[in-house]
């Protein structure tokens, strides 16, 4: 949500720089509060809701659901429901699904009766915190809350694009690396690791080479890719964690080709990482625009 929406801003502002960002500085907000407003009519696409094991979503009803449903409950560290407020907390195996359903059901008449929910499977970093379901009209005082949320995103965006125009126009100079003390006399260490990943069974792309690079202040994963999938695969975002969730602060990720089936495509993820960080396996999680078909690659080692 706003993430993929200063995304977008900013793709557009660095086409120029002969780089295309997937994903903007992550200082920017990722999570926040989405509001899902809820029609009489059922869609043909139930709304969405990222969530991560390990991490408390909460679903924030404006009416209290009478009951409420979910798959794979035993997969769920807790469910708790108080009233209009409904707490999930998944747990480690959950990882293991691509997606869960959810099923929310009302008592007053009113339309719709019940609702479901997708309940999508993603890295932590990238899990909602809240989501504000409105079954009937929204207040007044609700758009403005959300536009208020809007305005503060806009303006981090603004921020963001500003420090991007302000820095060297040669970021990929030998030169502005070396003032930058992004590389040292030790140069960049290299580790061929495609044999040690640990691929997710439901990847959409399958890593056919994969070199992960240290330098003095960052770290990087390469990856040569095929598409598994009969539908094109663009990435938006990337996030690199941990065995205990901690994500690497991602500066740049970049994709060639399309991901259109049978096409090799690279990507490359590049990560602020000092010299006595990133030691441990990382677990790297690519997230397509559409936000549903992912790709989770474990056991990432850096030199």
């Amino acid at each position: 949500m706003p993430g993929s929406r200063c995304a977008t801003i900013l793709v557009i502002s660095l086409l120029s720089a002969r780089a295309t960002l997937a994903q903007p500085t992550p200082d920017l907000p990722t999570t926040g509060t989405r509001h899902v407003e809820l029609l009489a009519e059922r869609s043909a696409e139930p709304p969405e809701v990222r969530v991560s094991p390990g991490v408390a979503t909460v679903l924030l009803f404006d009416l209290p659901p009478s009951r409420i449903e979910v798959a794979h409950r035993e997969r769920f560290r807790a469910v708790g429901v108080d009233g209009p407020v409904l707490t999930l907390v998944p747990s480690e195996p959950l990882s293991e699904l691509e997606q869960v359903r959810l099923t929310a059901h009302f008592a007053d008449g009113a339309a719709p009766t019940s609702t479901t929910f997708l309940l999508r499977v993603v890295p932590q970093s990238l899990a909602e915190r809240q989501v504000e379901v409105h079954r009937r009209p929204r207040s007044l005082e609700s758009y403005q809350q959300e536009l208020l949320q809007l305005r503060v995103e806009h303006q981090r965006c603004i921020q963001e694009l500003e420090r991007q125009r302000l820095s060297p126009a040669q970021e990929d100079a030998l030169a502005h690396l070396l003032v930058a003390k992004h590389l040292t006399r030790t140069g960049v260490t290299t580790r061929d690791v495609v044999r040690e990943l640990i691929p997710h069974p439901r990847n959409a792309l399958k890593a056919t080479e994969a070199w992960t690079y240290r330098a003095a202040k960052r770290v990087a994963v390469a990856l040569e890719v095929t598409h598994l999938g009969a539908q094109r695969w663009q990435m938006e975002s990337a996030s690199l964690e941990d065995k205990t969730g901690t994500p690497l602060r991602i500066v740049r990720v970049w994709q060639q080709a399309t991901g259109v089936p049978d096409e090799p495509g690279h990507i490359v993820v590049e990560a602020e990482a000092k010299p006595t960080e990133a030691q441990g396996p990382f677990t790297l999680s690519l997230l397509d625009t559409e936000g549903q078909r992912t790709v989770i690659l474990g056991n990432v080692m850096f030199p």
